[in-house]
């Protein structure tokens, strides 16, 4: 009588555990996009406010803040400070890794030479310039 009270409650045990799995529902696992300056004299970087899942398309934000950088242009975004990364265009998209993601902002040197346009200019002889 023993055993058969232990098997019944076995099966019973069983059957609930079989009928009700055990779930988490947990949400998926967001990430983040952040922009990083890598240098800027001015401006202030855009921010992303968006929370991404895995597999989720991603739009790069443009230079939305007027980064600016002495002797230099803004060229685009990359996922190395160092420019060894991947580089992004704004308006571009990728797909959203299981990571966050810090882009900073690439630079280009500026041309310092400065073309003088002379057309129209006159000297005369003995004057200094």
């Amino acid at each position: 009588m023993k055993r058969q009270l232990v098997l019944f409650l076995f099966i019973l045990v069983s059957f609930i555990f079989i009928a009700c799995p055990f779930t988490t529902d947990q949400p998926p696992a967001t990430y983040t996009i952040t922009y990083d300056g890598n240098g800027a004299d001015g401006g202030t970087v855009p921010v992303d406010s968006s929370v991404y899942e895995e597999d989720q398309t991603v739009t790069i934000l443009g230079n939305s803040g007027s980064l600016v950088r002495i002797g230099f242009g803004f060229t685009d975004w990359n996922t190395a400070a160092d420019r060894s990364g991947t580089d992004y265009s704004p308006d571009t998209t990728f797909i959203m890794g299981n990571a966050d993601v810090i882009l900073y902002a690439g630079w280009s040197l500026v041309d310092s030479a400065v073309p003088l346009d002379v057309t129209g200019l006159s000297a005369v002889v003995g004057d200094s310039v």
